[in-house]
């Protein structure tokens, strides 16, 4: 009878483990503490172990790194297809991906295994504080005058969106203009220290109505779900 040693090497399951513990710190730890995603979380950590598990039964066949790049992007299609991911999901997804693949096929000792990942997940921590980068909110306001869209109104327009939003203004996107119902499409910018950021993307993007009754709701409401499935088709993977 086949002993657990025999089937599964003294490698394998050491750098299961270590693999377990470094996506342990890098998803619970630092993705979900700044995400509170829970399901990304519970997707990204079972899809590291699923690329650990295929990679290092596998490792006898010879497998090449153009292969393991190739099992990524067939699993990728195959279950994030139908939801488009941000860029920063994304961007943990191939982490993950790195690290179990590292693990399972890299060339390395163990204890240089746990530096390089020790020193990876120091520097997504890293960028994911405000000494980075300051985080912001983004939102798609539908504006009533269009007079101030004007450049040399730029300041005026700061002032009176500061005033109405509640939030300090960072920047300003005029992205249409309609002169006959005298309203305009803005994305503005803003400082995100006194709200509460997005649970799946870091940073907020929600679409507000600055206009007086003059305006119709239905106008209103057909310009942000333009605005939506513009952002949806603009996004790669992204299913209508």
């Amino acid at each position: 009878m086949d002993t657990f040693g025999s089937l599964l090497p003294q490698e394998f399951i050491e750098r299961f483990f270590i693999n377990t513990i470094f996506l342990l710190v890098l998803l619970r730890f630092v993705y979900y503490g700044y995400t509170r995603d829970r399901d990304s979380l519970f997707g990204f950590f079972l899809f590291g172990h699923g690329v650990y598990l295929v990679t290092g039964l596998m490792h006898e066949i010879n497998i090449s790194m153009g292969f393991a790049f190739g099992l990524f992007a067939v699993l990728s299609m195959l279950r994030y297809r139908t939801e488009s991911l941000s860029i920063r999901d994304m961007t943990y997804l191939f982490l993950v991906f790195v690290v179990s693949l590292m693990a399972a096929v890299g060339p390395i000792g163990n204890l240089s295994l746990a530096l390089i990942d020790t020193l990876l997940i120091l520097i997504v921590w890293c960028c994911e504080t405000t000494g980075f980068a300051a985080k912001t909110v983004r939102k798609s306001v539908i504006y009533d005058n269009t007079s101030l869209t004007r450049p040399e109104n730029r300041d005026q327009l700061f002032a009176d969106l500061q005033e109405r939003l509640g939030e300090r203004v960072l920047d300003v996107d005029v992205r249409s203009v309609d002169f006959l119902r005298d309203s305009a499409v803005l994305r503005v910018t803003l400082s995100a220290d006194s709200k509460r950021i997005d649970q799946r993307t870091g940073s907020s993007y929600e679409n507000f109505v600055v206009a007086p009754p003059a305006i119709h709701a239905a106008t209103a409401y057909t310009t942000v779900s333009r605005l939506r499935r513009t952002r949806t088709r603009a996004q790669p993977g992204a299913v209508e």
